[in-house]
């Protein structure tokens, strides 16, 4: 009996030497014998020199949106560190390439403001709007910041200048002048030296007209001419002689000459 269990076990040692050894501590030529570097947080080109450098190929590359710090760096990988390949297997890698962007829509200058907000909306971006004097219709958009084309993170802001149109002229006939030169250089304006125009129906120093007239939109700055009530002369006042007057001169008197008449004798 006892030859016969021995026979078996030298057996199972047979088998275990042939089989489960090799297996068991990576003997054979046959299986993966190449571990996959860990190139995790790596940049593109030291990752691609260490798998390159395990005698494996660098596989599929892909960019996806990633944290800024990440940005071109290995995100993730495929098969995962450690795994055991055969020699000049592949290795795909994610590379991260920043934060998600989108373009700021083109051609938003010349729009109108709600024009430019609708195109915004569609892009996933917020506004702002800075009001400025302009010669331009109100409401038209003359500059924008970031500028059209380029590429932002969504939800970022975008500062749209529009034109605010021209401020608009005071009306401040009937007012004191002094008052009425206050208001228009409070707004902006400048204000001509007042011309004067005699007259009893309103009180001296009211402001009779204005050029140009009150609401008119005029640019900062601009000149207006005021005229201004003063009293007027008084018409009973006598004006004096800017020519002096003529003294008659004496005329001469020329003595009188009798010529004698003589007669004829025959």
């Amino acid at each position: 009996k006892w030859p016969w269990i021995l026979l078996a076990l030298l057996v199972a040692a047979v088998i275990a030497a042939i089989f489960i050894i090799p297996a068991v501590f990576g003997g054979g030529d046959d299986g993966p014998s190449v571990s996959v570097p860990n190139v995790i947080g790596d940049s593109r080109a030291a990752a691609e020199t260490k798998i390159k450098a395990e005698g494996l190929t660098v596989g599929e590359v892909t960019p996806q949106p990633s944290s800024p710090d990440d940005k071109g760096k290995v995100i993730s990988q495929n098969p995962s560190g450690g795994t055991f390949l055969n020699d000049g297997d592949p290795v795909d890698l994610i590379i991260g390439s920043g934060p998600r962007t989108v373009q700021v829509p083109n051609n938003l200058v010349g729009l109108k403001l709600k024009e430019a907000k609708d195109l915004l909306d569609a892009a996933k971006l917020r506004y702002e709007v800075d009001r400025v004097e302009s010669d331009q219709p109100r409401n038209v958009v003359l500059e924008t910041n970031p500028r059209s084309g380029e590429q932002v993170r969504p939800q970022s802001v975008v500062t749209l200048t529009v034109s605010g149109g021209l401020p608009t002229v005071p009306d401040v006939v009937g007012l004191d002048v002094d008052e009425a030169i206050d208001t228009l250089e409070a707004d902006g304006f400048d204000v001509a030296d007042p011309v004067e125009q005699p007259t009893d129906s309103e009180d001296p120093g009211t402001v009779l007209d204005q050029t140009p007239d009150g609401g008119t939109e005029a640019l900062s700055g601009s000149t207006v001419t005021l005229y201004v009530a003063v009293e007027p002369e008084d018409d009973d006042e006598t004006t004096p002689p800017t020519t002096p007057p003529t003294t008659p001169s004496a005329t001469p008197t020329t003595p009188s000459i009798t010529i004698p008449t003589f007669g004829d004798d025959n």
